[in-house]
């Protein structure tokens, strides 16, 4: 029942500020009924960035007006209300529109019911912080974190109690880092040097004396040396909040500093002493690992993310094959020169010309890793279990694409039936992802292609699991210019792991 109106402006006229958006298309296109509030600097923006108004008290009445219901920064305070009231810019029937959208919200909510009736109005601290919440905290680490790499089955590390582990880098004593940002206090930080030293003897170098920014390299001899004393090397590198943050832009998605350099020296020093070396990164955006990758002395890469509270014991899990991985990139990283050809202010996601375009959907360029890969310990063949139709009706598409406007509500009209077999030694997860690809994909606007459905399986090894993904109406329906769902015949393609099918749609 709510919406955000955005800091950006939309062919000139502020988010929080578009009539036409906010009023005409959201409340009377698409029927809301709930309220609309700024995001929380969004309404003085209108005032002193976009410079959209001369005024405080006529952004006020812009934004109100415009069908916005309340701001969620302090910009629309008590004085500055009261001043555009009293001076008749912001109009009493404005305020009390904004007023009912808010309160019959909050009716909804049961706000004004009996507490007794309300199965959330006494909720204590008891309820926060739980062993459930917990283990969620830690089971969402391991499942999402990602295996990049892993030549001739580097990883998992062979061996624990008696092991030697070098842990090298900036972040191998990560706590706070693992947070990201938009946090609450975590109860407790497990870096991956606490978690490792269950597995072995941990000797700790971070390399970088300065850490992230890592622009001093008078400690980087003492990192190399490390390896010599060592069983098996894991590197802990990356970014964190003081590189990339909202309000705080990247122009460059290179490693910073001389990390890069330091990374090289002690995988070169492991692999000459044919010491086994795992490579983990920690960062939100993009991180531009060519060389990694391209490098035949660091044999295997995890990439984590920001793993949260419970991150550095995920990761051990992970390293010495406690836990095998299944996560899948949930964007596509790219090469450094991906922003020399993107610029900052250009929002389009389609590519034309020199553009090379945004996203799984739609980008044409090189990539370091694609979205949605990742490798596990064990190995899944896919076979299908019925073949898709061949044909279906053009009809039936529309028929159903009109009984919902909302493509997460869409009826189905093809289901995928598929066989998933582990064939390795390890159990394992798999996320299947159905990929759809529309007739003339990647041209006249139309996307390369799109996630369809997917589902995460678990299999035992040497078993074998039924999966059955469903394909809806707007799954096999393009949008227009106007952002209608069209029916669009032609040929569809269907990839599913290794799997390929085509279906006609006439």
């Amino acid at each position: 029942s709510g919406l955000m109106c955005s800091y950006n402006s939309i062919n000139g006229v502020p988010s929080c500020a578009d009539y036409d958006h906010l009023t005409n298309l959201v409340r009377g296109t698409w029927d809301f009924d709930g309220y609309i509030t700024s995001d929380c600097g969004a309404v003085r923006n209108v005032y002193d960035t976009h410079n959209y108004t001369k005024t405080v008290e006529e952004a006020l009445n812009v934004t109100f007006a415009a069908g916005m219901d309340i701001d969620c920064g302090s910009f629309a305070s008590r004085e500055h209300l009261n001043s555009s009231l009293e001076k008749g810019v912001l109009k009493w029937e404005t305020v009390d529109r904004a007023l009912v959208n808010l309160v019959k919200v909050q009716m909804r909510l049961g706000l004004f019911d009996d507490e007794k009736t309300q199965p959330y109005a006494n909720l204590g601290v008891e309820v926060v912080n739980t062993p459930a919440h917990q283990k969620l905290a830690l089971e969402a680490a391991r499942q999402g974190i990602t295996l990049l790499k892993n030549e001739n089955s580097n990883l998992p590390f062979k061996g624990k109690s008696e092991i030697k582990i070098a842990a090298i880098g900036p972040h191998s004593n990560a706590t706070l880092v693992m947070q990201g940002n938009y946090q609450g206090k975590a109860p407790y930080l497990i870096s991956p040097l606490e978690a490792l030293e269950a597995y072995g003897d941990v000797s700790y170098n971070p390399g970088c004396s300065d850490y992230v920014p890592c622009l001093n390299d008078s400690g980087f001899s003492d990192a190399v040396d490390a390896v010599d004393n060592a069983d098996v090397v894991a590197l802990f590198f990356g970014i964190d909040q003081t590189i990339e943050a909202e309000g705080r832009d990247r122009t460059d998605i290179t490693l910073p500093g001389k990390q890069q350099h330091l990374i090289e020296m002690v995988a070169k020093a492991a692999a000459n002493q044919g010491k086994p070396c795992a490579l983990v990164f920690f960062a939100g955006g993009s991180l531009d690992i060519t060389f990694a990758r391209d490098s035949a002395d660091i044999p295997s890469i995890l990439w984590t993310g920001y793993p949260g509270q419970s991150g550095g014991q995920a990761i051990a899990e992970i390293l010495f094959g406690d836990v095998n991985p299944s996560g899948k990139l949930t964007q596509t990283i790219y090469p450094q020169a991906f922003t020399k050809q993107v610029s900052m202010r250009d929002m389009r996601m389609r590519p034309k010309g020199t553009f090379p375009g945004r996203g799984y959907r739609f980008y044409t360029g090189d990539v370091v890793y694609p979205f949605a890969h990742g490798l596990s310990y064990t190995s899944f063949a896919y076979s299908w279990g019925s073949q898709p139709p061949k044909a279906l009706e053009l009809k039936t598409i529309e028929d159903r694409l009109r009984t919902t406007e909302i493509a997460s509500a869409s009826p189905e009209v093809l289901s995928l039936n598929l066989e998933l077999h582990n064939e390795g030694a390890m159990d394992g997860a798999e996320t299947v992802i159905a990929m759809i690809s529309p007739p003339n994909s990647g041209y006249l606007g139309a996307p390369k292609q799109t996630v369809a459905a997917f589902e995460k399986v678990f299999v035992k090894s040497g078993s074998s699991q039924r999966v059955r993904l469903s394909v809806s109406a707007h799954d096999l329906a393009l949008s227009t210019e106007d952002g209608e769902w069209r029916a669009v015949p032609g040929e569809w393609t269907v990839k599913v792991g290794n799997l390929t099918a085509t279906t006609f749609v006439m």
